[in-house]
């Protein structure tokens, strides 16, 4: 079982880390290039969210405590959630919107499979094979369809 100190660590470094390329940090950073790159096929509110994300996460590089983290991580879900929308509401529904929803799916597979591997791995005792399998079908985990 891990421990609280070192799992509190672990995102904090996926978060702000220096070390690998897959950081957050690093994400968005490749997010504002390629941003920049087609800017001129973004709309002012689409910039003006991207721009909010890259804001709302610059952190200065003095030791960073958890709970800044936690504040920093739920900005980022507004603002990511914000720009879906605009996503959403915005593109034409062509090739480009259905290559990008069929990202979005494959993406949400492949976190969920993590997921669900890593808690039946780690031995977790609140989610047994039945309620995963359950789950992954969108029922209740007493049976019912969700």
């Amino acid at each position: 079982m891990i421990s609280v100190s070192r799992a509190l660590g672990t995102v904090v470094v996926t978060v702000h880390g220096d070390l690998d390329a897959h950081v957050l940090r690093h994400t968005l950073t490749d997010l504002r290039r390629i941003a920049s790159a087609v800017r001129d096929r973004l709309s002012a509110d689409t910039w003006r969210i991207l721009s909010q994300l890259q804001e709302d996460f610059h952190l200065q590089h003095a030791r960073i405590r958890f709970d800044d983290v936690l504040g920093i991580l739920n900005r980022m879900i507004t603002d990511l959630a914000a720009f879906s929308g605009m996503e959403m509401e915005n593109m034409a529904r062509g090739h480009g919107w259905r290559f990008l929803d069929v990202g979005r799916r494959l993406e949400r597979s492949v976190n969920l499979t993590s997921l669900v591997r890593s808690a039946l791995a780690a031995g977790c005792r609140l989610v047994t094979v039945e309620h995963a399998l359950r789950i992954l079908r969108g029922e209740e985990p007493n049976g019912e369809a969700a």
